[in-house]
């Protein structure tokens, strides 16, 4: 996402605590395509997902309608 290539250009290391607060508040907006994204980031990059990613995709599946 936007996100991400801003942080990268700007030479930061997106970590696993980045992507988590990400996926958060992207599920938190309803976003879910943004959402699953860094997901997809975290699983290219081999960052462990853990319950609280699995808990804000869940939330953020409910959010839809």
């Amino acid at each position: 996402s936007d996100i991400l290539r801003e942080i990268e250009n700007g030479n930061l290391e997106v970590n696993r605590v980045t992507c988590q607060r990400l996926i958060s508040r992207y599920c938190q907006m309803g976003d879910i395509e943004n959402a699953t994204r860094i997901l997809e980031h975290m699983r290219k990059k081999d960052m462990p997902i853990n319950e609280s990613v699995f808990n804000a995709l869940i939330s953020g599946h409910s959010v839809l309608k």
